[in-house]
């Protein structure tokens, strides 16, 4: 018997391999008696484990797959293409995100000295 937990709950996704997503975003959560699933409407992706946790990275880890798949792809469809869209705005690799705030703390350093 399937058991709807939450409704449509904010979460933070968390990314594997140094990304990261720019915000948190709305779930539809879904509990059966085994099995968690995770539902994202914003990027049309789903995530299951065993556990909420579990389910959590198994969408992240989608999420990061998909953008990758439909890089690849020249001729995709509207859907897809809006889809790919709001994956590049949202996904950052972490590395960027620390070299942009060592830059701003240089700045700010340089400013402090005058």
């Amino acid at each position: 018997m399937i058991k709807f937990i939450s409704g449509t709950q904010t979460y933070y996704i968390p990314l594997p391999q140094g990304n990261k997503l720019k915000s948190s975003y709305p779930l539809e959560i879904t509990q059966s008696e085994d099995n968690w699933v995770i539902w994202c409407p914003y990027f049309e992706e789903y995530g299951y484990g065993k556990t909420f946790d579990e389910a959590l990275n198994d969408l992240g880890q989608s999420l990061v797959d998909l953008k990758k798949s439909l890089r690849r792809h020249d001729n995709l469809g509207d859907n897809l293409q809006v889809i790919l869209q709001r994956l590049n705005e949202n996904i950052t690799k972490k590395w960027r995100i620390t070299r942009y705030i060592a830059k701003k703390e240089r700045q700010i350093n340089r400013v402090e000295a005058i």
